[in-house]
This record gives structure tokens, C-alpha cells and sequence, in this order.
């Protein structure tokens, strides 16, 4: 691979055990075009079926010289490989892409504009095919953060990662990424982080430049993994109030639904653990838009639905 400009692009791409998937993604990108204006970083969480010398050769020739790819030695979870990938980046700016996104028409000459536009944005996030259009805008601090997201109605659009990084501006906070890696959505925290402490704005943009591919059964983000990772944000040592962090951690989940929440606690969490768990959803996202639900009355409605299939979840969540 040739060396890397400071001011270069970097496409980079996590994968496992999803050919087909990533097939899609490089047909994307052979599509897309500006060939040698950019490279490509591809990470492996150790794909047991992957022909690497196969998969290199569908790349147009015009790219293939700047495609990297690293392969992990073992599996170290979705979580990991996405928050730690972040680290072999060379180049001032991050486009991330898993293998379930595929680029649509031009979106490479739409990012390169951009790399050029908004030098000093600590990011830009852009809109998803068949999702709300985002408004063009600037968030200048974390509490701009939270009021547009609380009003964007789009379910789970600000930890999906259509969203270019400025690495450069990002700076020292790229280190929460690994840090607070456990969360799940650890590669949010640099940007968090730079609006708590005013680094520099974030861009949104209403330019659609992925289009997700919803992921087959079993091949996805495992549910309660989500949910308990997230629960940790109000652990985190982050220079904003207590008020913030929960109107900060209903942005990530309250469009998910909460009984979806519930549902995975009551299917995949050790029955020893669910009182502890259902208590922390509760205080965190609920409480005290329900200040008269005992800990005792939140937890049987968890029993009726599962034992007569109430859906009482689908109430409270409306209301959330």
C-alpha cells in the first residue's frame, strides 16, 4: 500500500463471516469511482471462509493498489473490532462502513467534498437511505447533541454509523473510543466528547450516501449485549450532569421500543441478574415519568406478559 497524506480519506470496513455482504460493499465502492483519491481499510474479526486473494481480485484495478487488509487472529467481538479498527487508521479522515452498508451512487465525490468543505468538523453524519433526511445543520455542544436527537424520530439512526471522523479534530478523544469500548456504541464517544468539551462542532447532513441491508437472523448485533452495554453510559466519568447522561442514553434506545428492551432482559439474562437489570432500565429510562411504579410493580408486568402474552411493554413504551 502506497503511503498515506495526512489530508487523505480513509474508507474503512469491519467484517466477519459475511461474504456476500462484503461483495456488495466493493461493488459499491467499484462504482463509486475516484479511484486512487482515497484507501480502503478493511478489518477481519477472523472469518473462518474468507478467500482474501478472491475477494482483493473484485476490487477495480484502479483501487486495488490502496486496499489494506488486516485479519484478527481471533474473534474479539463486534463491539471490539469496531472500537479498536479506529487505531490502524493513518489519514485525517474516517469514512466507517460495516459489510451490511453499501454505498449508493457518487457518495465517495460527496465525501471527498466534504473532507474539504468542514476541515475543522470533528464529524459529519449523514442520512440513511429510507430514513428521515437529517436537517443541515451544526451541533456546537453535547446539549445540541441531545435536543436533536430526542426529536429525530428515526429508531436507533445515532448509533448506526453513517458518519465520517475527522481524526484529526477529534484528537484526544479518540481514546474514549477503546475506552468506554463496553458500551457498545464506544466509537459514539469521541464525538460525544469533543462536544462536552467544545472541541470542535459536528456537521449533519441530509446527503444519503448509505443504504443499510438489514442483517439475516443470527448474523446481527446480539440484543441484550446492546442493551446491558448501554446501561454502563451512567458509569462513565463524563463531564456532563446526571440529567444529561439520561436524556443522553434515551437518545440511543427509547426509539428501539422498551419492551424490546425488557424482552431481551427477560429472554437472555441470568435469572439471578434481572432484578438488578430491570431495576437499572427502570431508573434510567422510565423513572420518573412513572415516579408510582414500585420496583416490585415494574417487574410483574415482565411475568403476566410472558406467562397470558399481555403486551403491556408496547403501553409503556408509547408513553416513554
Amino acid at each position: 500500500m502506497e503511503q498515506v497524506r495526512p489530508d487523505r480519506l480513509t474508507v474503512m470496513i469491519t467484517t466477519y463471516n459475511r461474504k456476500e455482504r462484503l461483495c456488495n460493499v466493493i461493488s459499491s465502492l467499484n462504482r463509486n469511482q475516484h479511484f486512487g483519491e482515497y484507501d480502503i481499510l478493511i478489518v477481519d474479526n477472523c472469518s473462518p471462509d474468507y478467500n482474501w486473494d478472491e475477494l482483493l481480485n473484485l476490487f477495480d484495478e484502479g483501487l486495488r493498489p490502496h486496499v489494506q487488509i488486516e485479519r484478527r487472529n481471533f474473534n474479539c467481538g463486534m463491539s471490539c473490532n469496531i472500537s479498536s479498527c479506529f487505531l490502524l487508521v493513518k489519514t485525517k479522515w474516517c469514512l466507517y462502513l460495516s459489510d451490511d452498508d453499501r454505498l449508493l451512487d457518487d457518495a465517495i465525490g460527496k465525501v471527498l467534498k466534504d473532507t474539504v468543505t468542514y476541515p475543522d468538523k470533528c464529524a459529519v453524519k449523514y442520512t440513511l437511505k429510507d430514513f428521515p433526511k437529517h436537517k443541515d445543520c451544526e451541533l456546537c455542544n453535547i446539549q445540541d447533541y441531545i435536543s436533536y436527537f430526542s426529536n429525530y424520530k428515526a429508531t436507533g439512526d445515532n448509533i448506526y454509523l453513517s458518519m465520517l471522523y475527522n481524526m484529526e479534530a477529534l484528537g484526544d478523544s479518540m481514546i474514549l473510543n477503546t475506552s468506554f469500548g463496553y458500551t457498545y456504541v464506544g466509537f459514539l464517544f469521541p464525538v460525544i466528547g469533543a462536544l462536552i468539551d467544545g472541541r470542535a462542532p459536528m456537521r449533519l447532513s441530509s446527503d444519503c450516501i448509505i443504504e443499510y441491508e438489514m442483517a439475516a437472523p443470527g448474523t446481527n448485533w446480539h440484543y441484550l449485549s446492546v442493551v446491558l452495554g448501554l446501561c454502563t453510559l451512567f458509569d462513565i466519568p463524563l463531564k456532563i450532569s446526571y440529567r444529561q447522561k439520561k436524556d443522553l442514553y434515551r437518545t440511543m434506545v427509547v426509539n428501539f421500543g422498551v419492551h424490546k428492551i425488557l424482552d431481551a432482559i427477560w429472554q437472555y439474562a441470568p435469572k439471578d441478574e434481572r432484578n438488578y437489570l430491570y431495576k437499572k432500565i427502570y431508573f434510567s429510562l422510565l423513572y420518573p415519568l412513572y415516579p408510582l411504579k414500585s420496583f416490585l410493580g415494574f417487574r410483574v408486568p415482565a411475568l403476566f406478559r410472558s406467562m397470558v402474552g399481555l403486551d403491556i411493554y408496547k403501553l409503556i413504551s408509547k408513553k416513554a
